[in-house]
This record gives structure tokens, C-alpha cells and sequence, in this order.
């Protein structure tokens, strides 16, 4: 299964993931090496043209613009998986990019093989944990904004 890393997250992450494609048998790619400046309205398209069946994306400030992109995913029969960090005051570094994506690899890999769709996913450190709708992801990422200091 392939999944796309979004502009957020670095495009060695995805060179340090398929080194062990055999074991969980997801292979990912950078949008950052495959298509760099694409828009987020072309990214359900490359989703489709690639037989992609996730994006992995991460939670940013700038939420209303990640939404409709992950309407759009889903729409497009694209899962959505969104990554952070388990404490707001750690930074996304390539290296807890990995450490987060490698701790819940066998996780995606079974949910997304056994949807029936797409579906919503979020990871952390501390897990996996599926969504059930983006009103859900809206929700948690207004509710860290209220956290912030």
C-alpha cells in the first residue's frame, strides 16, 4: 500500500520508513520529492493518479485549510492520517517524525487493509487512534489551540 507524506513532514522520512516496506508492507513518498509546490487542491488527483491509499499529514496551526484537503482525500476514496506530537511544546524534527510513524506502522498498516473506505486516523507517540469524522479532527485541533500558551 502507498502512502504520501505531506509537505509538512521530510522527504528522508519517507526513505527511512521503506527500509523495512517488507515488514509492514506500506511504501511511502514525499509530495516534497514527487511534486514539490503542488497545490492542496492537486493532491486527491496525485492521490489517485499514484494509487495512494493515505496521506500522512501533520496537525498545524492552520487548520481550515488542512480540513478541506482531507474532505477532498476522503472524498476521493483517500484515507487521512494525521500525525503530532504527544506534547504541543515538541517539534515535528524528522527524527520524532519517524519515531512517531515507525511506533504506529503495523497499526495503519492493519487499519487501513482491513477499511472497507477511508478512513481518518490520528498518531502520536502514545498510539494510533482512529477518527470517526473530521468534525472529531476539527474538534481536537481547536481544543490544543485553546491549550497553547
Amino acid at each position: 500500500m502507498n502512502l504520501l507524506l505531506d509537505e509538512m513532514l521530510d522527504a528522508p522520512v519517507a526513505d527511512a520508513m521503506n527500509v523495512y516496506t517488507h515488514r509492514h508492507g506500506l511504501t511511502f513518498s514525499s509530495i516534497r520529492s514527487i511534486a514539490a509546490g503542488m497545490g492542496d487542491d492537486d493532491i486527491p488527483n496525485l492521490c489517485k493518479e499514484r494509487g495512494m491509499v493515505a496521506l500522512v499529514s501533520a496537525n498545524t496551526q492552520d487548520f481550515g485549510k488542512k480540513l478541506r484537503l482531507y474532505e477532498a482525500l476522503l472524498a476521493n476514496g483517500v484515507s487521512v492520517i494525521v500525525m503530532r506530537p504527544s506534547d504541543k511544546r515538541q517539534a515535528l524534527t524528522p527524527e520524532r517524525q519517524v519515531a512517531i510513524i515507525s511506533g504506529n506502522v503495523q497499526a495503519m498498516a492493519t487499519r487501513l487493509r482491513d477499511a472497507t473506505g477511508p478512513i481518518l486516523l490520528k498518531i502520536m507517540q502514545s498510539g494510533t487512534v482512529p477518527y470517526r469524522t473530521i468534525e472529531e479532527i476539527l474538534a481536537d485541533a481547536e481544543s490544543r489551540k485553546k491549550k497553547l500558551p
